[in-house]
C-alpha cells in the first residue's frame, strides 16, 4: 500500500461523543499551549535511542519492509550516526522557537498524525454529491451515509461484497482465462497489463480478500489512534479490519469516514 497524501480515517464514536473533537485530537491543525519539545541537554540521548530504532528497522527479519524501504532506514541511519548531538537537536528542532536555556518549544499537536481532516456527511445531506477521495457507507435503508451507527450499515455490502468480480479478474489476468462476457472482456482489457500488481498476492484468496474487504488506512477513538505503517504488512492490515476493530462493536456505536492529507 504506497502512502497516499490523502488517506482515510476511521472515527468510532460513542453515542453521546463528537466524532469531530476525536477527528481533531489527531490533527496537526490542532494547536496546544507551548511545552517543551526536547531538552537541549537530553538530544544526545534521543539521538541514540533514535539510532537504536533505526537499528532495530534495519535488521529485523519480521518487519514487512520492502528492499527499498530496508535501504531507506539504512540511509537515515547512516546520516544519523554521522551526526553530532547539536546537529541532531538543530535538525530535528528546526523551525521551533527555543527557550532562555535553549530547549525547543512547540505549539505542534505531539499526538499529530495528519491535517485537514474532513467529513463529507454535510455535503451528501445538502447536494446529494459523494467526496472525491473517499466512499460512504451502504446503509440498509437503501441511503449511503458517511456518519452512521454500527448496526445501520449494510456490511454484507461494505465486506466481502462482488468476491465473484474479483476471482474472475484473477483468472482472467494471472491464470489465463479466456473472457467469456462483456464484463470479463472489460476486465481482460483494463487490468491484463498489470501484472506487478497481481504479483504482490500470494493467491488468489488473498488478492480477493483486499480487494473486497472494508478498510481506512487510520482509526481514531476519544483513547487512541492506529494507522497502517511499518509495524504490520499492507495485506494484515486490510485482511483483518474488520475483526479487529468493528466486528465486535455495540450496535449503537457511531462510525463516521473522514479524510486527511498525510503529514
Amino acid at each position: 500500500m504506497a502512502k497516499s497524501v490523502m488517506k482515510t480515517v476511521l472515527v468510532i464514536s460513542k453515542p453521546e461523543e463528537d466524532p469531530q473533537i476525536i477527528i481533531d485530537k489527531y490533527s496537526a491543525d490542532t494547536k496546544v499551549e507551548p511545552y517543551i519539545w526536547m531538552y537541549r541537554k537530553e538530544a544526545g540521548i534521543k539521538k541514540k535511542e533514535f539510532e537504536e530504532l533505526l537499528s532495530s528497522i534495519v535488521k529485523s527479519t519480521e518487519l514487512p519492509l520492502t528492499d527499498r524501504s530496508r535501504e531507506y532506514y539504512k540511509d537515515l541511519l547512516y546520516t544519523v550516526k554521522e551526526m553530532s548531538d547539536e546537529d541532531y537537536f538543530l535538525e530535528r528542532t528546526d523551525g521551533l522557537e527555543y527557550d532562555k536555556d535553549g530547549n525547543a518549544i512547540s505549539t505542534i499537536n505531539p499526538n499529530a498524525h495528519y491535517k485537514y481532516p474532513r467529513c463529507y456527511q454535510f455535503r451528501l445531506d445538502k447536494t446529494g454529491e459523494e467526496a472525491e477521495f473517499s466512499n460512504p457507507f451502504h446503509l440498509l435503508d437503501g441511503t449511503k451515509a458517511y456518519q452512521a451507527k454500527v448496526s445501520d450499515i449494510d456490511w454484507e455490502r461494505e465486506n466481502g461484497y462482488n468476491k465473484n468480480l474479483y476471482e474472475n479478474a484473477w483468472d482472467i489476468c494471472v491464470n489465463g482465462k479466456e473472457p467469456l462476457t462483456e464484463q470479463e472482456k472489460i476486465i481482460k482489457e483494463n487490468m491484463s497489463n498489470r501484472s506487478e500488481y497481481f504479483a504482490q498476492f500470494k493467491s488468489k484468496e488473498q488478492y480477493v480478500r483486499h480487494s473486497t474487504s472494508f478498510f481506512t488506512f487510520g482509526v481514531a477513538t476519544m483513547d487512541w489512534y492506529k494507522e497502517v505503517d511499518w509495524s504490520i504488512s499492507d495485506m494484515d492490515w486490510v485482511a483483518g479490519f474488520y475483526d479487529r476493530f468493528i466486528k465486535n462493536l455495540d450496535g449503537d456505536m457511531v462510525l463516521s469516514i473522514y479524510e486527511v492529507r498525510s503529514l
